[in-house]
């Protein structure tokens, strides 16, 4: 059992999600869950969403082939970077605000937000959570990068100081919907829908 507390992955234990690891479950803390899990997509609708997704993005896949599917709920990592902002301002309190750098661990890129689900720990069999390449350090460079060009940006009169709180991995229920030719039953086009509030990932 591999285990991850607070969302800080213990030295040696970042292969987890990745290709290779020989264990059969990880334990994963700080799964990001907005509200009761009753408030999930079902499949079914995930489902649905996928399949326009799929004809609207992959037209030659989906139009003229009847494709039947097959979902499962899995488990997408984010890293968050929870950044502490100060502004002193004349005649007034000074203003602080907290930020946080979402980067997918998967295909890279970052959001910058306010706030961030409210988190629950969950264990799900190993091969639920999706592989991820892009490590700690990787994610470094996000951070500077929104530190330095996007929250600077925010502040009218000059930048803020700003502070790193915390790093941490954190991970998404999404749907992951697989297309199945009917005529041969092959597999053919997998997109995940996220479980909250249905975007995609093809």
């Amino acid at each position: 059992m591999l285990e991850i507390r607070h969302g800080r992955l213990s030295k040696g234990d970042e292969t987890a999600g990745r290709p290779g690891n020989p264990s059969s479950e990880i334990k994963i803390a700080n799964i990001s869950i907005a509200g009761a899990a009753s408030k999930l997509l079902p499949a079914k609708r995930a489902a649905r969403i996928a399949k326009k997704a799929g004809l609207k993005q992959q037209p030659t896949l989906f139009i003229g082939h009847a494709k039947e599917c097959d979902t499962r709920l899995v488990y997408w990592p984010y890293w968050i970077g929870e950044i502490l902002t100060e502004k002193e301002r004349p005649l007034f309190k000074p203003r602080r605000i907290t930020y946080y750098i979402i980067g997918d661990a998967v295909s890279g890129g970052h959001a910058l937000t306010r706030a961030i689900p409210k988190c629950i720990e969950l264990s799900v069999p190993q091969h639920l959570v999706i592989h991820f390449e892009q490590d700690r350090d990787m994610f470094q460079h996000e951070l500077d990068a929104a530190q330095k060009e996007e929250i600077p940006k925010l502040f009218i009169f000059g930048p803020p100081v700003q502070r790193l709180k915390s790093v941490r991995l954190n991970y998404c229920p999404f749907w992951e919907v697989g297309f199945f030719s009917k005529s041969d039953g092959m597999p053919g086009s997998v997109i995940y829908v996220n479980a909250f509030n249905g975007t995609i990932k093809i």
